[in-house]
């Protein structure tokens, strides 16, 4: 996955995994236009570094000067608090939604818990997933994900952030059936649709 900025950082490249970490979610970027790239980095990953270590990633960029990202700390079946993280890359570094730097590309990786937390998952509330993200007119970010109860129960969020504070939704929860249906869809004006489905491996629409 792809995004130009319009503010002299070029081209960046989200892709997945690196020689070191073939799971990870790493991250290049290029300055002229994508002819040639930097050496790819790891993006997020928890600490002590574990290759196997696979925290899930969603982007959204209105192609600016800013690229949002919402993610785990990995994957639901092998993370029993999985929780939802945010930050933005601009301007050469990645930032909390406060604007608190978190690090600069030379700093890479970071750890989930070095971002601003979304969902802080437990035994009770359940493991979390993120489905998207998009973001307002004013580029601040709106995010849908789910908390996991059990297989069977999954209770969707909608959170979005006014420049001060988080507001967050419960938009539906219902048993997963088969086959998927689409529980909730919401869009903003210039943005991407964000979509809520009960499937376990969703895909985008068309």
């Amino acid at each position: 996955m792809a995004f130009y900025t319009k503010h002299g950082d070029g081209l960046v490249y989200y892709h997945h995994g690196t020689q070191q970490s073939p799971v990870s979610f790493s991250f290049m970027w290029s300055e002229d236009g994508g002819q040639s790239f930097s050496k790819a980095k790891v993006l997020i990953t928890n600490y002590p570094f574990d290759a196997g270590n696979r925290p899930y990633v969603k982007y959204y960029s209105k192609g600016e000067n800013r690229i949002h990202l919402v993610f785990t700390d990995g994957h639901p079946r092998n993370e029993s608090k999985n929780s939802v993280y945010y930050a933005y890359y601009e301007g050469g570094a990645f930032w909390k939604v406060n604007g608190d730097k978190i690090c600069t590309l030379e700093e890479l990786p970071f750890s989930p818990k070095d971002a601003s937390l979304v969902y802080q998952g437990s035994d009770q509330q359940g493991r979390a997933w993120v489905y998207d993200i998009s973001a307002d007119e004013q580029n601040r970010p709106i995010i849908a994900y789910a908390r996991y109860l059990s297989e069977e129960e999954h209770i969707y969020h909608y959170t979005r952030y006014d420049g001060k504070n988080s507001t967050t939704l419960r938009i539906k929860n219902k048993p997963i059936d088969n086959p998927p249906i689409v529980q909730k869809g919401f869009s903003r004006p210039g943005a991407v649709r964000v979509l809520i489905t009960t499937s376990q491996s969703p895909q985008s629409p068309a």
